[in-house]
């Protein structure tokens, strides 16, 4: 699917854009809106679906891909126009069939992998695997321009977004045979959960407030605690008292838990304050962490589109120079990913993630500064990467520590995230077109940076509760 995308979406989309709107950045700008927009919708709606036991994950994959396919033909037909409404049209139903696609991939991702390193290891790779689909796109989009002359003209650009449908098509046949068999058993283990606690109450009464340590698991980690925990508390009961001791904070000289005691509630409530400690630093850094991907998401949407611009209209870049360029970036970042998980275990992964974003930032500055100090462009194209490679590689670890703050049958709406920071940063789209309008590219840059220098702060709440 990325291979597809990144084909035509990040490497001429823009550029076509440009083209047939005769340089006005105001239009681009509004377009990435409008695709962002119906991305935000239909993700929200898609992750919250995603979530139900009724349709679940596969089901809402059916019904994306099946949005998919007319998406393609409409998309392919619209750019051979070459008419600005017309390819609204078809960035609108991108956006709805992305924003469709992106919340149950993602949780089918998470339900399937264990909690802390474990996870960021396994959206790593994910990613890795991501920026290699991404480098294809550039690579292929390479060919076909030095196949048809080596220039940037609308019928070109034209014709690689067409060659961009026919790639994710095939893609989104191979998403057919996803299945989420995962939850068929967090069915299961959630019903014979609920036996298990109504018994762990009656039979278990002297192990103190054990039926709300187990809802107090549920609302952390959703049915994933009980479940794993039901089959060996079947096999030996007297588990339960290490995972009391484990879990729970004893005071031997208040009496033992009385279900029937007016003073039940506040023994219970003492006694298993660690637990609703953890529960309560789960949701500030779930909360912290969308905070500060939205505001990163919003910085990084005033620049995304106007990279490819700056490299045509300020540097003068051919396709056989800007191509290469995009193919070396994604490659070096999905390295770059595998350097900041060993970094991030060994110094923390909030840590790690807000080094990078304070690099990508000043990065940002430096292609300014080496534009407006006319240094040749291949330092220019040093430092883009350098900023694109701290701007995203980090983001595997931050979106491991939220999957492991909030609840898995929550996680297709927390995955809809990714559609919510598209929203923020094609909202910023027009901002930036703005900008660029009025003041040019560079300052808008410049802009951006300040804007990522902030976007990191929040960051710096979470350093001492990952």
């Amino acid at each position: 699917s990325l291979t597809g995308r990144s084909l035509w979406i990040k490497s001429c989309l823009a550029i076509y854009i440009h083209i047939i709107s005769r340089g006005n950045p105001l239009v681009l700008g509004w377009l990435t809106s409008l695709m962002g927009v119906s991305q935000l919708v239909s993700s929200l709606v898609s992750g919250y679906v995603a979530d139900q036991r009724c349709i679940g994950r596969e089901g809402v994959l059916r019904f994306a891909i099946l949005l998919g396919v007319p998406t393609f033909f409409v998309t392919a037909w619209a750019a051979r126009t070459e008419q600005v409404s017309f390819v609204a049209v078809a960035l609108t139903l991108w956006g709805i069939y992305w924003g469709a696609l992106v919340p149950p991939t993602g949780a089918l991702l998470v339900d399937s992998t264990g909690a802390g390193e474990e996870r960021s290891k396994w959206i790593t790779r994910r990613f890795i695997a991501k920026k290699y689909g991404q480098a294809s796109g550039p690579a292929t989009a390479l060919a076909l321009f030095l196949l048809r002359g080596d220039e940037w003209t609308a019928h070109d650009c034209a014709f690689v977004i067409g060659a961009g449908q026919v790639v994710s098509f095939f893609a989104a046949i191979l998403l057919c045979w996803l299945r989420d068999n995962h939850r068929d058993e967090i069915v299961i283990e959630s019903d014979r959960c609920g036996w298990l606690e109504g018994g762990f109450n009656n039979c278990y009464g002297g192990l103190i407030g054990m039926r709300r340590l187990i809802q107090s698991f549920k609302r952390k980690h959703g049915a994933t605690v009980a479940e794993k925990n039901c089959k060996i508390f079947e096999q030996t009961p007297l588990l339960l008292e290490d995972v009391a001791d484990n879990y729970v904070t004893f005071d031997e000289d208040r009496p033992m838990y009385d279900s029937n005691s007016p003073d039940s509630d506040d023994v219970s409530r003492d006694s298993y304050r660690p637990v609703t400690e953890s529960a309560t630093n789960s949701q500030k850094i779930a909360k912290t962490i969308v905070l500060a991907d939205i505001s990163l998401a919003i910085a990084e949407g005033m620049t995304v589109r106007f990279f490819p611009l700056f490299f045509i209209d300020l540097l003068g870049f051919r396709p056989v120079q800007l191509f290469p360029l995009y193919i070396v970036s994604h490659l070096l970042q999905a390295e770059v990913a595998k350097l900041l998980r060993v970094l991030g275990h060994r110094y923390g992964r909030i840590q790690t993630s807000f080094v990078g974003r304070l690099v990508s930032a000043l990065a940002l500055l430096g292609i300014s500064l080496s534009y407006k100090l006319r240094l040749p462009s291949m330092i220019t194209c040093v430092v883009y990467i350098v900023h694109m490679c701290a701007l995203n590689s980090p983001k595997p670890l931050t979106k491991g520590v939220l999957m492991d703050n909030v609840p898995e049958n929550e996680r297709a709406r927390w995955n809809a995230l990714e559609s919510v920071n598209q929203f923020s940063w094609s909202g910023s789209a027009i901002l930036g077109s703005i900008i660029v309008n009025r003041w040019g590219i560079v300052w808008n840059f410049v802009t951006t940076a300040l804007l990522q220098f902030a976007a990191a702060i929040p960051l710096l709440l979470l350093f001492n509760l990952e």
